[in-house]
């Protein structure tokens, strides 16, 4: 009995699937068993972005890949900090520990990426002592500290110099380092360029940090001498802060804040935020072939605005639960993820632009069953966060219909098993 039903059930898929080989109209199961019949692609325009704005500056405080060092008259100047806030007062000789009592060869040893260096001739790199008791955060408290009588070396820097050795020693005083370590004290040194150009130095994130250094006992060639990476003990109120700002940037001039619907990049970098309320008709019952975000780009005038300006469209990993919109645009996923592609013109530019986002719809409405999933979200960022100067902007939903973003699908209604 079981060997009949059996051959039955094989009579009967092979007449459906010689049915479908005719190309027989079989109703809606026909094109579930043969895939190669061709389906109608529909195409549509959605307006489905319900809110946009620009968050920042980006990145957070402590948390760039590097540091640049820029100096372009009244126009831009950038420094940065590192903390050495933790100095031994001994050293090991023959497994003794003795106390620290002078020093020698102190420095601060700098590694340079020399792929975005960008002057000519001689630029001059100075070093700070910005030690204060202002607050950690304080900007303002930082700024006046870069001045003669706390400058602790400089050095000269030829551009030639750069493609040879990607570091460089700047000589400090021997009597500062001694006093503070015979103080239980820290340093803090603040680095500025001085001349006209950029530089970008390597930060923690980068795992080739700048450097404190010197011989703890000079003259005793047994006694190797000390190198030390950044480290901050504050605030002690806040771990993760105190951690990041181990080294960080501090612009002291940039762009101005922009006054643009959606706005990415720049210098103070910003992001823009937009999102998505798609009907669920789109999600779970038909197959996408092509979705692509349609933006106008509107010019941006000012320093550098013929600069070619690379901007990443990237998904928003943070779930509904997550109301605020600056840590919204925090949380995202990695650059070119879900096939998304950067976008590349000049601030000076205008026009439409399409980003392609076939494979993020798609995962959206796999994600559409899920409340826990991430926001049907899309953030805008420069591609070069803290270190590039260029910045796109983009009429967001208060412009003119014509000027809105908006979605364009191509797609195809889903096939289901059915009675014919």
């Amino acid at each position: 009995m079981k060997r009949l039903v059996s051959c039955a059930v094989l009579v009967g898929l092979i007449a459906a699937i010689s049915s479908c080989g005719d190309q027989l109209d079989g109703g809606a199961a026909c094109p579930t068993l043969c895939p190669e019949q061709n389906l109608p692609v529909r195409d549509t325009v959605l307006d489905v972005v319900t809110f946009d704005s620009t968050v920042g500056p980006f990145p957070l405080r402590g948390q760039e890949p590097a540091l640049l060092l820029a100096s372009r008259g009244d126009t831009l100047d950038v420094r940065a900090v590192a903390r050495y806030d933790s100095l031994p007062t001994t050293y090991t000789e023959n497994g003794t520990s003795h106390d620290v009592t002078a020093v020698d060869s102190s420095r601060v040893f700098i590694r340079i990426d020399t792929s975005v260096v960008n002057y000519t001739g001689t630029i001059t790199l100075k070093v700070f002592d910005v030690d204060t008791t202002a607050a950690d955060t304080n900007t303002a408290a930082l700024i006046p500290l870069f001045r003669p009588d706390r400058l602790l070396g400089s050095l000269d820097i030829p551009r030639e110099r750069l493609f040879l050795d990607d570091t460089v020693t700047v000589q400090i005083p021997n009597s500062f380092v001694l006093a503070k370590i015979l103080g239980h004290g820290r340093i803090r040194i603040g680095f500025q360029l001085v001349g006209h150009g950029d530089i970008t130095l390597r930060s923690v994130e980068s795992n080739l940090p700048a450097a404190l250094q010197y011989d703890p006992a000079p003259g005793n060639t047994s006694v190797a001498s000390r190198s030390m990476g950044p480290l901050s003990n504050s605030p002690t109120t806040d771990p993760l802060l105190e951690n990041d700002l181990r080294d960080f940037s501090l612009v002291v001039k940039g762009l101005p804040t922009p006054t643009e619907r959606v706005t990415a990049g720049g210098l103070p970098s910003y992001r823009a935020y937009m999102r998505f309320d798609i009907p669920k008709y789109f999600l779970d019952s038909v197959v996408i072939v092509r979705a692509q975000l349609s933006i106008v780009q509107r010019p941006v005038r000012g320093f550098q605005d013929t600069l070619l300006t690379l901007i990443y469209p990237v998904a928003a990993s943070s779930s509904e639960t997550v109301t605020d919109i600056r840590r919204a645009a925090l949380l995202v996923y990695p650059a070119l993820s879900f096939g998304v592609k950067g976008i590349a013109y000049v601030p000076s530019d205008s026009g439409e632009r399409l980003i392609d986002m076939v494979q993020l719809f798609r995962q959206w409405s796999t994600n559409s069953a899920n409340k826990n999933a991430p926001q049907t979200a899309l953030v805008l960022r420069g591609a070069s966060e803290g270190r590039q100067t260029g910045r796109l902007a983009f009429f967001g939903i208060d412009a003119p219909l014509g000027l809105r973003p908006r979605l364009r699908i191509s797609y195809v209604a889903r096939s289901r098993f059915g009675i014919p």
